[in-house]
């Protein structure tokens, strides 16, 4: 043998240098596919948990504010019921905010790391 055909042809060494990287190659594909559809199964299960409590909080929302706006004519003056009407406007208005806005940095993934790094 020449030294040629020598460094030619691979050790031992080369061969399960080989091996091992093919399978770890294999391995990792396997587990980000099962992380990116854990992924997918995550963020759609976030949006029909937003849908349903959208629409929850909407029906919600329409009667406790008929049920408020009833307690504000019956108790509050007339002078009154416009200020405390928008009152009750805004916290819910802020309210609802809030919630949307939980959400959707769960969704977008902004939520996690804010947090963490700090």
């Amino acid at each position: 043998m020449s030294d040629t055909d020598h460094a030619q042809q691979p050790t031992d060494t080369d061969r399960n240098t080989t091996t091992t990287n093919t399978s770890d190659a294999t391995g990792s594909g396997r587990h980000t596919r099962a992380r990116d559809d854990t992924s997918d199964v995550r963020r759609l299960i976030l949006r029909g948990a937003l849908a349903v409590l959208g629409f929850v909080a909407i029906v919600a929302l329409f009667q406790f504010y008929t049920s408020t706006t009833a307690v504000i004519n019956e108790w509050v003056g007339r002078e009154y019921r416009a200020l405390f009407r928008a009152a009750f406007n805004l916290v819910i208005l802020l309210a609802t905010g809030i919630g949307i806005s939980l959400v959707v940095r769960k969704l977008t993934g902004d939520g996690n790391d804010s947090r963490e790094h700090r």
